[in-house]
């Protein structure tokens, strides 16, 4: 960076990793009664999954173990009414997934 006075200085590099230690796709979307989480993870993870209205409500929540590669995991969402809503999964390290769906 350069001051309005010439005088410079190196700002330090810091290398970020935003690839996560797990990735979560859903479907069918929308879905009626079912909704099917497909979970790949690099490793084995304590998750928990909530299912969250458009205004903040968690009305679904669950936990989920996960192996290293790749899971699939079955939400009955038939109580849930028609609308938009949230899946989030969060691992035991707070690191966060969020994917939105619609019920019919």
């Amino acid at each position: 960076m350069i001051d309005k006075d010439g005088k410079f200085e190196y700002s330090p590099i810091r290398m970020t990793n935003n690839s996560g230690s797990f990735s979560v796709n859903i479907y069918p979307n929308p879905a009626k009664d079912k909704l099917k989480l497909q979970i790949d993870s690099d490793k084995k993870l304590a998750l928990k999954m909530d299912v969250i209205t458009q205004d903040g409500k968690v009305v679904l929540s669950s936990n989920i173990s996960a192996t290293e590669g790749s899971i699939l995991r079955s939400v009955n969402i038939s109580s849930l009414q028609s609308g938009i809503y949230f899946l989030r999964i969060t691992s035991e390290e707070s690191e966060q997934s969020v994917v939105k769906f619609d019920k019919l």
